[in-house]
């Protein structure tokens, strides 16, 4: 070595180990930050809408319906779904009564008084039989001859709010982590039954159903309120207990819970091989109850596949996330076996991964449909918040099985407990954002609402020329933009629409519009109820000073209801649902033994369920 240089100093494997993990935390850091910049709290949608009714939205009749019938997308909840009638001057009619059809529980039978001629407001709210979504909304109807539009919907309570219904939902899934891999983590981990567990797991098993139960309840009493917004909140919560399909699967898998606790403490007490697997079942139905009220639920078509996909993909992350869970709590009590421990773990976690990517791509296929979809739409920010959410939590998991693990020594094990927790904090966020998930509108039906065209009118008032826009122009809801290039930009200025319906009927509504800070004038209401040419007379004016006048005529179309997505994602029937349940199955199950360093014949025996699962779907598609 040359006088007065300095000498080389080479990494050792513990620094390149250290330096990976420093670049690995800091990306996932980065991602993570992102990915929950992303999951804003928003307003969950409704999913049984209207399809149709008698008499038509928009219809005009010349004498009164004795029945009002109502046909919705969606399986309609008794208890929860109900209406009022508004009469043109806002005010309530008396004597409405309504009952969901017993040979059709999509349709609702309304039995009103006898109406006069007149126009009437229908406003409906009801629960969602299929996947326990609230859904609200309107439609008019005449009687005789048309005539203006006065009364204005009773919106109700909004219900708690998102980032509340969230929580207690996240509050489930973290529960179920625990519970879902109670029977099977401590014979994966030790590689054989545990002969009693210590403080630590006894205290995790029942901080796990206590969390489950807690969760439970809370998602028991959001629903309830959002169900039943009238109600008081007990009176509500009740209700929504015992008299809707959402409460009696609540009913379900509380009981299964509580059975599951009686079959763990057996188990655990006296090695009760039956009780063990009785546990097991048990676990694994838990989910199936959360399932049965997805979005899944609300399938059109192979609603018996989409739940067990569904099932398979919770189920899946449950194993993944509790096995973390359970890594963190055995990892506390360190020995020679860790090596293994994290062998026998990560083989199966990587079949588990491959099951979510799968799972996961085709129930955004099914809900998405489209890129504009997935960026324009809160369901996919969320989704997306959760892919972003997953990534470093993958990327850490793929350290941990393929260089972190092979190279602990006593020194660095304690990196790699830090990289274990790093993952799961991670895995615990992106199930944050799948608990938001199962609240909103999938994002192919909101962009599919959304893909509406507004009604644009040239219009001159006083000589200036101007625009006047209708979204989405047809009849029902609308917000109205008057745009006049030339009015001042004194704030005293105003903007003001003078409606005449269609029909015979020469009253009129005057709206006056708010004024913005670019000259243009904004206002939104539900004044256009009737398909048919609206006479507009607008005004633009400043009170002493000077007024501009315009007429034009506004075409407003019928209502019917927003565009409807059809995903083209792959369906199949019930042969396909065990098909997909075969594949899932056999590919956590081949991971596992490829982890366990099986036999060959082993292994190819646990890869049969793979190629039968695959045959079973491609024949039975819909």
């Amino acid at each position: 070595m040359a006088a007065g240089s300095l000498p080389v100093r080479l990494p050792t494997p513990q620094m390149l180990m250290s330096r990976t993990r420093q670049i690995i935390t800091a990306l996932s850091l980065i991602a993570f930050a992102f990915g929950l910049a992303l999951v804003a709290p928003r307003l969950a949608f409704a999913h049984a809408q209207y399809a149709s009714s008698i008499p038509a939205a928009n219809e005009v009749v010349p004498n009164a319906p004795t029945t009002i019938t109502i046909t919705f997308t969606e399986a309609l909840e008794p208890s929860a779904t109900g209406v009022t009638l508004q009469a043109a001057d806002g005010s309530e009619i008396a004597g409405v009564t309504s009952s969901v059809d017993p040979t059709d529980n999509h349709r609702l039978l309304i039995t009103p008084p006898e109406l006069q001629p007149g126009t009437y407001i229908v406003n409906w709210h009801n629960l969602s039989a299929d996947d326990g979504h609230p859904a609200s909304g309107f439609f008019a109807f005449s009687v005789g001859a048309a005539e203006q539009i006065t009364g204005q919907v009773d919106a109700g309570s909004n219900g708690p709010p998102g980032w509340w219904i969230a929580f207690g939902k996240w509050l489930v899934y973290l529960g179920l982590a625990v519970i879902v891999t109670t029977p099977l983590f401590p014979v994966i981990i030790r590689d054989r039954w545990p002969d009693q567990l210590d403080r630590t797991e006894r205290r995790k098993i029942i901080a796990g159903g206590a969390v489950f139960l807690l969760g439970s309840l809370i998602a028991l009493i959001n629903q309830g309120a959002i169900a039943f917004p009238r109600d008081p909140l007990l009176d509500a919560t009740w209700n929504n207990l015992t008299d809707t399909r959402y409460g009696n699967l609540w009913l379900w898998r509380t009981g299964l819970a509580v059975a599951w606790g009686i079959a763990i403490g057996i188990a655990f007490r006296g090695r009760n091989r039956i009780a063990s697997l009785a546990a097991v079942v048990l676990a694994f139905a838990i989910p199936l109850t959360i399932s049965e009220t997805s979005h899944a639920s609300a399938a059109a078509s192979g609603r018996v596949a989409s739940i067990a996909g569904d099932w398979l993909h919770l189920t899946s992350a449950m194993l993944w996330i509790g096995g973390l869970i359970w890594l963190i709590v055995t990892l506390r009590h360190p020995d020679d076996s860790i090596r293994p421990t994290i062998r026998r773990f990560s083989g199966m976690a990587v079949g588990l991964w491959i099951v979510l990517a799968l799972t996961g791509v085709w129930s955004a296929w099914t809900l998405v449909g489209s890129r504009a979809a997935l960026t324009s739409t809160s369901y996919g920010d969320t989704l997306i918040a959760k892919v972003l959410l997953l990534i470093p939590a993958l990327g850490l998991a793929a350290a941990n099985l393929l260089w972190f693990g092979p190279r602990v020594t006593a020194d660095s094990e304690r990196s790699l407990r830090g990289s274990i927790l790093l993952e799961a904090v991670f895995a615990l966020s992106a199930l944050a954002a799948l608990a938001r998930l199962v609240g909103l509108q999938p994002a192919g039906d909101v962009h599919a609402a959304a893909r509406q065209t507004a009604l644009v009118q040239t219009v001159e008032v006083g000589g200036h020329g101007g625009t006047l826009t209708l979204d989405p122009g047809n009849a029902g809801p609308n917000t109205y933009l008057l745009v006049v290039p030339d009015a001042p930009t004194d704030a005293n200025v105003e903007g003001l629409l003078r409606l005449t319906p269609p029909g015979d009927s020469k009253a009129n509504k005057e709206l006056k519009l708010a004024r913005q800070q670019d000259g243009s004038f904004t206002g939104s209401g539900s004044e256009f109820a009737l398909a048919g040419d609206w006479g507009v007379q607008v005004i633009v004016r400043q009170i002493g000073s000077f007024q501009w006048d315009g007429e034009v005529s506004v075409a407003i179309e019928a209502n019917t209801g927003p565009p409807q997505f059809e995903s083209s994602a792959w369906r199949f029937g019930p042969i396909g649902a065990i098909g997909m349940l075969l594949l899932g199955i056999g590919i956590i199950a081949t991971s596992a033994l490829i982890g366990r360093r099986a036999n060959r014949t082993l292994v190819l025996a646990g890869a049969a369920p793979i190629l039968l699962g695959l045959v079973l779907l491609t024949t039975n598609r819909i």
